[in-house]
């Protein structure tokens, strides 16, 4: 019994006519990342997984590197906005076999395998260098454009590429983690949204609608805490 991997078929036919293959030209970036990341080792990553087949499927963990891998290189760190392009961005869609995981998910998978994935990384990307990107054109890696033409041992070091890409992995971590606060924020206004409306509705039905409306008015300056009793009017 093996592996209990979610199928990441590139050869599967989608509902509509068209291959995946059909989606992307032959020298995109996407190609070179998924077949660079064939390549690798994935050992490390994959052990962590049951062997048995048992609990819930996840995701193929070379879809979740090259996914991520080919995100980071174009500049894109945040788990959120990587999790809406895999909706909505051809190449995205072809890297995921259109599977299309959650935000969560990539989150956890970075945070779970940070140190084979800063190693795979290295690797993939000196295989960029190596290459010249003949068949890609040009990629940013946090800014810096490779070009074809470009001599990969006179700027791109074993050293650079490494510090790279723990940058890479370190802004991808900060961004998650900004937008996680974010999140948080934004679900305790909503809750105390919904606080004030029902406190709105409570001393509207007493007072009546104009104190309804001056209570919607005090949205920012009500404290958020359970309602008991607002005193307002002559009471």
């Amino acid at each position: 019994m093996g592996y209990n991997f979610l199928p990441c078929e590139l050869d599967q036919l989608s509902l509509l006519p068209p291959a995946l293959q059909d989606w992307l030209p032959e020298g995109d970036l996407a190609w070179f990342i998924l077949d660079a990341v064939a390549q690798m080792n994935l050992a490390a990553i994959t052990r962590t997984y049951r062997a048995d087949g048992w609990g819930q499927a996840a995701y193929e963990p070379a879809m979740m590197v090259a996914l991520l891998l080919y995100a980071y290189c174009l500049g894109e760190r945040s788990s959120r906005r990587i999790e809406r392009l895999c909706q909505r961005d051809v190449a995205f869609r072809v890297i995921t076999a259109n599977q299309g995981p959650d935000h969560t998910t990539m989150a956890r998978f970075r945070q779970t395998h940070e140190t084979e994935l800063a190693t795979l990384f290295t690797q993939v990307l000196r295989l960029c260098a190596e290459a010249g990107l003949v068949k890609v054109g040009v990629v940013a890696l946090d800014g810096t454009k490779i070009k074809a033409s470009a001599a990969p041992a006179s700027n791109r070091t074993a050293e650079t590429i490494a510090a790279e890409v723990a940058r890479m992995l370190t802004e991808a971590q900060a961004t998650d983690a900004a937008e996680e606060r974010l999140s948080i924020s934004s679900l305790k206004f909503l809750e105390r949204l919904s606080w004030l409306f029902h406190a709105a509705f409570f001393v509207g039905a007493e007072c009546g609608s104009a104190c309804s409306a001056s209570m919607v008015a005090m949205t920012c300056a009500i404290p958020a805490k359970p309602f008991t009793r607002l005193n307002c009017c002559s009471q």
